[in-house]
């Protein structure tokens, strides 16, 4: 059995229970300030970032609204002149143009206009006749070479007189200077197919707005404002119009600042460009002439995608995924301002607005991992503080309680006077119990030098688990010879794994395993400058081993022990006396180790072949059965209802077969003829009726007449004894003890079986039962069954080992018989 095993019952669970929730306290309650600060910075942090967004979102909205509103106004304040220019020309010129010979105001008018207006491009009249005058500023519109300089104008006219049709080029300086004249016979401009002109007089007196279009002579894009004049019934109807160009526009919006990367533009509602900030891009060819680009045609998927959402759910303010990205598209109708369907769209990424927010809040954490590193540190030395508090109080309590138990312990011995009493038994067994109690160890024990032999004998041993007492066990130097080498010379052995060191691995195997210890503290009893004996602490906790206190609680009792020990005398161990197998053999003399058996001869082996050890046993046991009714020589079956079955078996078969020195002489003999001979002497002691050898196992039973607990006993007494002369056996090989014993009480069946000399034969469920507790029980061990131990509890110390499941039989509990009490 392993310490695991074991279960600690000296351990106060409320106090267990204590010590959990006060370490839980001190080291729980430093970890968890530190998870609150970590958690209170991170909650800061997303509390702090959400709400930043969420005010950075809601401020871009009143940025965009703000934008929305100064590009209409920019826009309106665009546009308006060029109605109130055509108001002008309307009331100015009540008669028309060319009907009245009114060319040279109309001239003189529009180079005001132009003068004052910058984003007026021309100024135009045009009558149902053909005939055309136009004033604009200079640029690429006027055949080649004949710009006018900085400042001045260019002017146009289409005559039609007489079904012929002349164009002429006039430039003037800024003062109003000819410069030059110049004809075009190729031009082949007509007015009358233009919309401006068309869509005027269609709008009779009403102001007139063109679609966006590219102009025929700067190429720019750009629309016509225009309205019809007042002409007389007899003349053609004339047409006032003023050009507008979109470029200065998109100059404007190009100057706007819409976080880092944002753009607005203006579209009409086919999605053509009316104004972006790229000039460039707002024209494109289409069948070989100039036509204004469409939104979604200049190779940007996000305008794309932003002018489709545009067209489903209107204008307003939306959010789109764009490539990971959030997009904001703020758009608005510009309707009510120019009279077209026009919209005026703001497209700009989600992070120019809301992304210093997420940059402060990353370096608010960054600066945050000081405070909490700070923090961790000070929760470690706080944790670490708590934890040696929690330590040097839980030692200066765990000594406290040491010392009040050692004095007890130190006051219960002091007033026992029987403890010095080398004869008195009570006196060791009261002192083994105080020890066990007070150092909390498994098991105490008395050890004493044999004067005469290298073995030492135990004089006691108490277990505190089964509170019961043993004695007579005997190590020899050949067991353990460092330990015991160590013993002799004063040396206080602490042995933290019995199994593991070189000192004690024997002893483990044969003693501590066995009983389930795994620790060892041997300090030796010394009486002047002799070593008598030692006192074991058999495992105790490791954190013991090398602790003062116990060291000096232990040396303080040696020191008591040794009064005790030195005047102890000498130990005798008596022999049997063999006598012939007719002879009435004398009783064993036993110490308190087990009887030492001489040699005896092994029978012939034809002697042996009815399998009964002891022909005239067998005969005599015959004898007794026909006297209870069961004679003759093929006599019936019968059951025996309170058996005590014991089965010994080698547990390596080959050490049966190992020769060992006799006793007294240079012969050597097999370790199975000593037992065998022992076995004989110890079952005629204890007047076993019934002893057979079967293969490397030895059968004994008793148990035909008379009371099943005299049974039992009797049967405990054999297999004690045969163990304690096994131990010396094996020891005078420097071998473990290599065998194991089974015990059971029940129901067997006997019969007589054979010819001539006949044998009585016996079998059943407790032989059966005894044979699995020999083949399961440890080496070196008496394992009992639970209904056997019932019958020797009383007299004799054991050891429950735990439940085995036996066939027929299902689960039996078992005992490890100890010694007796």
């Amino acid at each position: 059995m392993s310490n695991d095993e074991i279960i600690d019952l000296d351990l106060d669970p409320r106090e267990h229970r204590r010590r959990f929730w006060r370490r839980l306290i001190r080291v729980g309650i430093p970890i968890g300030i530190v998870f609150l600060i970590v958690a209170s910075i991170v909650a800061t942090a997303f509390f702090g970032y959400y709400s930043n967004r969420r005010d950075a979102l809601a401020l871009s909205h009143d940025v965009l609204a703000a934008l929305d509103k100064r590009v209409s106004q920019q826009l309106q304040s665009y546009l308006a002149p060029a109605v109130r220019v055509l108001d002008l020309l309307h009331s100015t010129l009540p008669g028309g143009v060319f009907a009245r010979g009114e060319g040279q105001l109309a001239e003189n008018l529009a180079i005001g206009v132009l003068g004052n207006a910058s984003q007026v491009a021309l100024v135009s009249f045009a009558d149902a006749n053909g005939d055309f005058l136009m004033v604009k500023r200079p640029g690429d519109g006027a055949p080649e070479g004949d710009g006018a300089p900085q400042g001045g104008v260019a002017i146009k006219r289409i005559e039609n007189r007489d079904g012929a049709r002349r164009v002429t080029w006039e430039r003037r300086d800024a003062e109003g200077h000819v410069l030059s004249r110049t004809e075009d016979p190729s031009d082949t401009y007509d007015p009358r197919t233009r919309s401006w002109f068309i869509d005027a007089l269609r709008a009779a007196n009403q102001v007139s707005w063109t679609d966006l279009y590219i102009f025929f002579t700067d190429r720019t894009p750009g629309i016509t404002v225009s309205r019809q004049l007042a002409t007389p019934a007899d003349r053609p109807a004339e047409v006032a119009g003023v050009d507008i160009s979109l470029k200065a526009l998109s100059g404007f919006l190009a100057g706007l600042e819409i976080g880092k990367t944002g753009r607005a533009m203006i579209i009409d509602h086919e999605g053509r460009l009316v104004a972006y900030p790229d000039p460039q891009r707002m024209m494109t060819e289409e069948n070989g002439r100039p036509v204004p680009a469409r939104i979604d045609a200049i190779g940007d998927p996000v305008l794309a995608h932003a002018y489709d959402r545009l067209r489903i759910i209107g204008p307003g303010w939306q959010v789109m995924d764009e490539g990971g990205k959030r997009i904001i598209i703020a758009s608005s109708s510009l309707r009510e301002i120019v009279g077209r369907d026009w919209s005026l769209v703001f497209v700009v990424p989600e992070d120019d607005f809301v992304g210093f927010v997420a940059a402060n809040n990353r370096t608010a954490l960054l600066m945050s991992l000081g405070v909490v590193g700070f923090a961790v540190a000070l929760a470690i030395l706080l944790a670490r503080q708590s934890w040696q508090t929690e330590r040097l109080a839980r030692a200066l309590r765990r000594r406290e309680r040491t010392w009040q138990t050692q004095r007890q312990a130190f006051a219960d011995l002091a007033t026992s006077v029987d403890m010095f009493d080398p004869d008195d038994r009570s006196g060791g067994e009261r002192l083994t119990a105080t020890v066990a109690d007070a150092l909390r160890a498994r098991r105490v024990s008395l050890w004493r030098f044999d004067a005469r032999r290298p073995v030492l004998i135990c004089e006691d041993c108490y277990d505190r688990e089964t509170r019961g007492h043993t004695s007579g066990r005997q190590i020899t130097e050949a067991d353990c010879p460092l330990l015991i080498e160590a013993l002799r010379g004063g040396e206080v052995v602490p042995v933290a794994d019995a199994a593991a060191d070189p000192r004690t691995t024997d002893l483990s195997r044969v003693y501590l395993s066995p009983a389930g210890c795994r620790t060892l503290l041997a300090v030796p009893i010394q009486s002047r400058d002799r070593v008598e004996g030692a006192v074991w602490i058999e495992d105790l906790a490791e954190t013991s081993l090398n602790d003062a206190d116990t060291l000096s609680f232990v040396w303080s009792v040696t020191r008591m022990l040794a009064p005790r020990f030195s005047a102890r005398a000498p130990a005798v161990v008596a022999t049997a006396v063999i006598a012939p197998d007719d002879a009435t053999p004398p009783a064993l003399h036993k110490t308190p180790a087990a009887a030492t058996v001489a040699r005896h001869n092994v029978a012939p082996f034809a002697a042996m072949r009815t399998a009964s050890i002891g022909g005239k046993r067998s005969e005599r046991f015959c004898d007794r059965l026909a006297a209870h009714g069961l004679g003759g020589d093929k006599v019936a079956s019968a059951i025996f209802a309170d058996a005590a079955v014991m089965v010994m078996r080698f547990v390596d078969p080959v050490m049966a077969a190992v020769e060992r020195a006799a006793s007294g002489g240079p012969e050597r003999s097999p370790v199975l003829n000593d037992v065998v001979c022992a076995l004989q002497r110890i079952a005629e002691t204890h007047e076993i009726d019934y002893l057979k050898i079967v293969s490397d196992q030895i059968v004994a039973i008793e148990g035909f007449s008379g009371d099943a607990i005299q049974h039992a006993r009797a049967i405990a007494e054999l297999a004690l004894d045969i163990q304690a002369f096994c131990g010396d056996a094996f020891a005078g090989l420097a071998r473990p003890l290599d065998l194991a014993i089974g015990v059971d009480q029940g129901t067997v069946v006997g019969s007589s079986v054979g010819f001539g000399h006949f044998a009585f034969n016996i079998w059943g469920d407790a032989v059966r039962v005894a044979q699995a507790m020999a083949t399961t029980a440890p080496p070196g061990m008496i394992q009992v069954t639970g209904r056997a131990y019932r019958c020797l509890a009383n007299d004799y110390a054991a050891r429950s080992r735990g439940a085995f499941y036996v066939e027929h039989e299902g689960e039996l509990s078992t005992y490890l018989l100890k010694g007796r009490l």
